[in-house]
């Protein structure tokens, strides 16, 4: 096979478009030398003819495709973040309930611990129900009520601890339940 020669690129009309007869070429379709052919017109950056600065160097349609590709694959992994970040407070809100109800059974067990030992049954019995030891004599100051103290009085969980007796207590809801209420309708 005979070594093929090169090619010149054609102008920026294109393909099939009519160019115009050079003066000195053969009506018989003959090329001329390379050396004869006319160079073709260079035009000056930022002329308007012929391709951007990108598009020049050959970055115009990979960028173009892959700024589509982060954009797309943006929108995509947008939910799946959104939602990963909602379960992580979730899971960090959890796990700080898990922590205080942790520090409330460790509390309730050392509670229980207490009411274990027998000398502090007795402690909350004299101090709470005024119980008192078999040949012993118990005293009820009866008068104003004392000043509050610095802190609370321990208590059981769930029943406030007064500063009057338990029998006391019940007297007065005795008393109370008999009552008439302030507001009641008159009867007719």
């Amino acid at each position: 096979m005979p070594p093929r020669r090169p090619v010149a690129p054609r102008g920026p009309a294109g393909r099939g478009s009519a160019r115009p007869r050079q003066p000195g070429r053969a009506a018989s379709g003959g090329r001329q030398p390379a050396s004869a052919r006319p160079a073709p017109a260079a035009t000056a950056p930022g002329a308007g003819g012929g391709r951007s600065g990108f598009g020049r160097l050959g970055f115009g349609r990979p960028v173009t495709v892959l700024a589509g590709v982060l954009v797309v694959l943006a929108l995509l992994l947008t939910p799946q973040l959104r939602d990963w970040w909602i379960q992580q407070r979730q899971l960090s809100q959890m796990r700080a309930d898990v922590a205080a109800s942790q520090r409330q059974v460790q509390s309730l067990q050392a509670q229980t611990e207490r009411w274990k030992d027998p000398a502090y049954v007795k402690a909350q019995a004299r101090e709470r129900l005024h119980l008192v030891m078999p040949g012993e004599t118990g005293y009820v100051v009866i008068g104003p009520p004392p000043p509050p103290l610095a802190r609370p009085a321990p208590g059981i969980a769930g029943v406030p601890v007064s500063g009057r007796p338990w029998f006391g207590n019940l007297w007065r809801s005795v008393q109370a339940a008999g009552a008439e209420p302030v507001n009641a309708p008159a009867r007719p």
